[in-house]
């Protein structure tokens, strides 16, 4: 019998980490291009870190009230608004001439620190609406699900950690990650107010994809000239020298 409820336990816990970690893609480069702004570069990971703190706790709590949110849609609706004003703000300031080269001019103004954070775990509640419903028509027993959101926020910082990244390289990919931050939003808003308008999670996935083939189609001029080869030289330029110098000394 222990076994039993062992092997359905981990089978849960394994279906709902595979759940978080296909939902929390967009949830990723959302919370990165929030972050990216940040100056000195180590207020990024900081706000990273505590931003999600904040975030798995505001799951828990939205985890706890699942039911609630489930029979009162109007949550969604609120959440997809947030997510529209999000993009919203940010292609506004690119209208503005905020261009994403100005992210490193000092004299450029940034949101607080503690702002950002609360920033990071208001989207992260947003998008979590329709995973969180999900892993509750999964298993009924909250701790499962809260555990479950527990690694769905572990895979989230990880892949925040490497979009920040790529964020540096590619000119594009910060306009790219909002608007897939405005399909959701449009789709969570739609949902409840236009059923029949509403695109399906194949549709949002797919103009995920495209957002982000575009994103990565350019660099930025400073990082044209890095470049690495595929494949490494078979003697190391420090060894190099060495053989040659010795085989010099010979002659």
């Amino acid at each position: 019998m222990v076994p039993a409820v062992l092997l359905h336990t981990a089978g849960t816990l394994g279906a709902l980490a595979l759940l978080e970690a296909v939902l929390s893609a967009d949830n990723a480069v959302a919370i990165a291009a929030l972050v990216r702004d940040l100056e000195p570069s180590h207020l990024r990971t900081k706000a990273l870190n505590w931003g999600l703190v904040a975030a798995f706790l505001l799951r828990a709590l939205l985890i706890c009230l699942a039911v609630w949110v489930v029979r009162y849609p109007q949550v969604q609706v609120l959440g997809g608004l947030y997510l529209i004003w999000l993009a919203a703000r940010h292609f506004q300031a690119q209208l503005n001439g905020e261009a994403d080269d100005d992210a490193l001019d000092p004299d450029r103004p940034r949101l607080p620190f503690a702002s950002v954070i609360g920033l990071v775990a208001l989207t992260d509640l947003a998008f979590s609406l329709d995973s969180v419903t999900a892993a509750v028509a999964v298993t009924d027993e909250i701790w499962l699900v809260i555990a479950g959101g527990a690694m769905g926020v572990a895979m989230l910082r990880l892949l925040a950690g490497l979009v920040m990244g790529w964020m540096e390289r590619f000119v594009n990919l910060q306009n790219a990650a909002y608007l897939t931050v405005l399909a959701v939003g449009l789709r969570l808003t739609a949902k409840v107010l236009a059923p029949a308008l509403a695109p399906s999670e194949a549709a949002v996935l797919v103009m995920m994809l495209v957002f982000f083939a575009w994103g990565f189609s350019r660099r930025r001029e400073d990082q044209l000239e890095e470049v690495v080869p595929l494949v490494p030289p078979l003697v190391p330029p420090v060894a190099a020298v060495q053989v040659s110098s010795s085989s010099g000394s010979g002659v």
